[in-house]
């Protein structure tokens, strides 16, 4: 075994998906990069167009983004990037920009794909830490002494109205569009 700081952080990854009870198809794509420390799901919206496509266009663009566009010499933020004070933070949010951008262009360019979307979760390795980032109702858990914590909310209706205390969490157990989302790639 090898010497390491016992505060360094370890990673243990592997992906799985599973088409669930509910659906027919499965439309997740993921991709892990662990030599770019980085961890990618995406979840084609069920009920739309094509959404494993979009899944899969979204997961490709963003590897792609950050492990070669963004580490070119000519590298630069496109307009639309806010400056985000932590760099890490900042190359996340505008690897999700690019592409939902190059989803959405792939939408317009045939009807078979109009309204595909996805949601997506992303982990990327910042040194000490991981940057993690969300759209949409796919969450992130942390698994931390045998208990499991949801570190992300979901960008649901149901839960805006929660979060603005327009509905209980009770009454959402039972609410009509729990599966509407409020963001999405595409």
């Amino acid at each position: 075994m090898e010497d390491r700081d016992p505060g360094e952080l370890v990673l243990r990854s592997f992906g799985w998906t599973d088409v669930g009870k509910k659906r027919q198809a499965n439309e997740d794509f993921y991709s892990i990069v662990e030599d770019a420390e980085l961890f990618i799901l995406a979840d084609g919206m069920g009920g739309h167009s094509s959404g494993e496509v979009a899944s899969r266009l979204a997961v490709r663009h963003l590897v792609d983004f950050l492990v070669n566009i963004s580490r070119r010499e000519d590298f630069e933020y496109a307009s639309d990037v806010p400056p985000i004070d932590d760099p890490h933070e900042q190359l996340v949010h505008a690897s999700i920009l690019y592409a939902n951008e190059r989803v959405y262009i792939e939408s317009m360019k045939d009807r078979a794909y109009e309204g595909m979307g996805t949601t997506l979760l992303v982990g990327f390795g910042a040194g000490d830490r991981i940057v993690f980032a969300h759209v949409g109702d796919s969450r992130i858990y942390r698994l931390r002494d045998g208990k499991l914590t949801q570190v992300t909310e979901d960008h649901s209706w149901i839960n805006h109205l929660i979060r603005t205390g327009q509905m209980t969490k009770e009454r959402a157990v039972t609410a009509k569009g729990k599966n509407v989302i409020m963001r999405a790639v595409g």
